[in-house]
């Protein structure tokens, strides 16, 4: 049986909104592709292929819209709000395009209103912050947020559901402190 698309609906579905959101650069998918191409032991679907050559971020939205259905899920937010987590923490984004990409998640109505609540209050207190304190403050509460998201890496996409799972069993603790 060859390796397909469909071997990787999670991972393809945060690649999809991760590009859309430019969390994820074109250079992270072309190096996956190029990865499952190089360890592929059996028939290899022309997706990968296509993929790791693709010219483009839309073209590599579009091949990627074109072998799944790209609907979000919570566990996607999740994994996506995970990836800001490590892209702020190390100033590979900043504060701004952060609360801007935690916004646009939070227009995806997946994530539980205890997870909702504090992606708007970020982002409108961001609109509200003037002096350099006021940022610090906000990106550490930030931080401190999306925490519960870091251990959702790309490379770990294998471990999302049961890191999913943990998240949201401890939702309700989180809520009640």
């Amino acid at each position: 049986m060859p390796l397909t698309p469909q071997s990787y609906p999670l991972l393809l579905k945060v690649f999809y909104f991760g590009l859309e959101s430019k969390l994820i650069t074109k250079a992270d998918i072309v190096k996956w592709a190029d990865d499952i191409i190089m360890a592929a032991e059996e028939d290899l679907d022309y997706f990968f292929i296509e993929l790791s050559m693709s010219s483009s971020i839309s073209e590599a939205i579009v091949l990627i819209k074109d072998q799944i259905p790209v609907n979000n899920a919570p566990i996607v937010s999740r994994v996506l709000l995970g990836l800001i987590y490590h892209q702020l923490n190390n100033n590979i984004i900043g504060l701004k395009r952060a609360c801007d990409i935690m916004d646009h998640i939070n227009f995806s109505n997946t994530l539980t209103g205890y997870e909702e609540s504090p992606l708007y209050q970020f982002s409108d207190e961001f609109q509200e912050a003037f002096r350099q304190e006021h940022f610090d403050n906000l990106r550490n509460d930030t931080l401190a947020f999306l925490a519960t998201y870091k251990n959702l890496t790309l490379d770990n996409h294998s471990e999302w559901p049961a890191i999913n799972e943990q998240i949201e069993i401890s939702i309700p603790a989180i809520r009640n402190l």
